[in-house]
């Protein structure tokens, strides 16, 4: 055998090969398509009425002279646990709701920020923490600002229900 023969059928293994593995393995938007279908579309998770309190996140660097916040990244939101629903199961309905640009269906939907990029959640007792983070100082402010307003809707939804009741004492 001589060398051309070797290169060229080195050449033909190596091209089937990678068109083999080209073929066999989808893309990573069309398997996060075919997650997300499989989401259940009820509504959005972080609405009026849901977030019981908010905080901000701080982007922090670190100086000669410690550690100083710099600007706010995003928001953490805190909403009480629906029986049956993981830490999983939300953060998944939120990702896919952000990226399928079904977010923002509430005014104050901290997701309905223009460039949210992240969104995490955590077990926080019988409550979720929910962490959604902007991908600069703007879009953090935006999502800490939305995530403020929409805790303080609940503060304002109980005073106005505590006002409607009535008894005797």
């Amino acid at each position: 055998m001589n060398i051309k023969t070797i290169v060229t059928a080195a050449g033909l293994s190596l091209a089937t090969l990678g068109c083999g593995t080209t073929l066999q393995q989808p893309s990573a938007s069309r398997a996060s398509e075919l997650q997300c279908a499989r989401v259940d579309d009820a509504g959005p998770a972080l609405s009026a009425g849901t977030v019981y309190r908010a905080e901000p996140i701080h982007y922090t660097r670190v100086y000669a002279g410690g550690p100083q916040p710099d600007y706010v990244i995003g928001a953490k939101l805190y909403l009480p646990a629906e029986p049956g629903q993981s830490e999983a199961s939300l953060e998944r309905a939120m990702s896919c709701q952000l990226a399928s640009g079904r977010a923002g269906a509430h005014p104050s939907d901290p997701l309905g920020a223009e460039g949210v990029r992240h969104v995490h959640v955590a077990s926080a007792g019988s409550s979720f923490e929910v962490s959604i983070m902007g991908s600069d100082a703007r879009s953090g402010e935006a999502v800490w600002q939305r995530a403020r307003a929409l805790a303080a809707q609940v503060g304002i939804q109980q005073v106005a229900s505590s006002g409607s009741s009535s008894g005797a004492f």
